[in-house]
């Protein structure tokens, strides 16, 4: 934290910017969010299979999170919230070891914590005000039965999703392929497809994941994505255990 503190009144000079916002996400990552996720472990039971620590550790969640710091992006929700945590326990396949009210019960509670934290931190408020959030935004009144009855579906629990990728400045589209509503694997069919807009010079964490695939029409020579503590990054270099997927 102090490092930020140090570094703050440069971080508008190159190369010192983009040191700052992955410092920043990192340094609210964790601890921060871990010690907000460890106090919840034990009161909200998501899943029979997943924890919450696993979720922590899982990028939908981390990806959804280091929105906070992006100008022009609102997608830090309860209900998106619940939606990554749904995602990461595998919720759409493993249907009777999920709870899906302590799901939401938790996404409301992770939303509060986070203000909370935010409020008591001059740093981050300071950061969050400088970009024009409105903290209070993300707890406003949950709707519980819109996100159940999205928890009711696969194609609706995957397009609430994979839209908060949506980039619709860009070009470059990426179509993700995903099980039909019944089956437990992938047909590569229009139907069971989503495709959105994405910058391919990086993309947020959680959007490469294990039981989906995905393809581009733009740009066909896309084979290996790579990723760091922030972003997934399309024919990147390959180093130790950064590749997230291959095609």
């Amino acid at each position: 934290m102090i490092a930020l503190q140090l570094i703050k009144p440069f971080k508008n000079i190159e190369p010192l910017r983009e040191f700052y916002n992955k410092k920043m996400r990192n340094d609210f990552y964790n601890p921060l969010v871990r010690k907000i996720i460890k106090q919840a472990n034990s009161k909200y039971q998501v899943s029979s299979i997943f924890d919450l620590m696993y979720v922590f550790n899982d990028t939908p969640l981390k990806g959804l999170v280091n929105t906070l710091f992006e100008p022009d992006n609102f997608d830090f929700t309860c209900k998106n919230i619940a939606i990554a945590v749904h995602i990461s326990v595998r919720g759409y396949v493993f249907k009777s070891q999920t709870n899906n009210e302590a799901v939401i019960d938790f996404a409301y509670y992770f939303c509060n914590e986070i203000e909370k934290t935010i409020k008591s931190n001059r740093l981050f408020s300071e950061e969050l005000l400088s970009i024009n959030k409105k903290i209070e935004l993300m707890t406003e009144c949950i709707d519980r039965d819109e996100i159940a009855e999205i928890f009711s579906s696969k194609k609706k629990i995957f397009e609430h999703y994979f839209q908060t990728f949506e980039a619709s400045l860009f070009n470059d589209e990426i179509t993700i392929f995903h099980q039909a509503e019944n089956k437990e694997w992938i047909e590569w069919n229009e139907e069971d497809s989503i495709t959105i807009r994405v910058n391919l010079q990086k993309i947020r964490r959680g959007f490469f994941l294990p039981g989906f695939d995905y393809s581009s029409k733009t740009h066909r020579g896309l084979s290996v994505v790579t990723t760091d503590s922030c972003y997934e990054y399309f024919n990147g270099e390959m180093k130790g255990d950064n590749t997230v997927w291959l095609n």
